[in-house]
């Protein structure tokens, strides 16, 4: 007989921790269908848990994506601001700020473009859609010298 109790996954994300698997019990006895079951009973075939998990960790990558785009969305307004007041090293370093965010978040936008039932790297996500209120990728985002051709 195998038997597992209280197994836990977490990964930390931008908003905290996120569970992909919680408190799952599991007991196989020979000959009997393999089952993971959570302390309130909701019971998954390996199948459908891996597809649950999936789903967790696209969730998480649109959170943390979100989350990306809120600072580059933040970084922008600190850069007007600090340009509206001349402060050209201030506007300098949001903007190499505001560059490897927008980086770290194209390479989560690529993620989630492979997983979207293309052979990529979240088994079991048919549909990788842009959620509701998500930031569309700039068209051109300002490089670090931008701002320093202006008079």
């Amino acid at each position: 007989m195998i038997q597992l109790n209280h197994l836990e996954k977490a990964f930390e994300t931008a908003a905290g921790k996120f569970f992909v698997l919680r408190r799952i019990n599991l007991e196989i006895k020979e000959g009997e269908l393999v089952r993971f079951r959570c302390r309130v009973g909701h019971a998954y075939s390996p199948e459908s848990l891996l597809a649950a998990q999936s789903n967790g960790i696209e969730a998480a990558l649109w959170t943390a994506l979100r989350a990306l785009e809120e600072k580059v969305a933040l970084c922008r307004r600190m850069i007007e601001r600090a340009d509206d007041r001349g402060h050209r090293a201030t506007v300098l370093q949001f903007q190499r700020q505001m560059v490897e965010i927008e980086d770290q978040a194209e390479v989560l936008r690529q993620v989630l473009a492979r997983g979207n039932g293309h052979g990529g790297d979240i088994p079991g996500v048919s549909s990788a859609t842009r959620p509701p209120g998500a930031i569309a990728p700039p068209a051109s985002r300002p490089t670090v010298n931008s701002f320093e051709d202006q008079p």
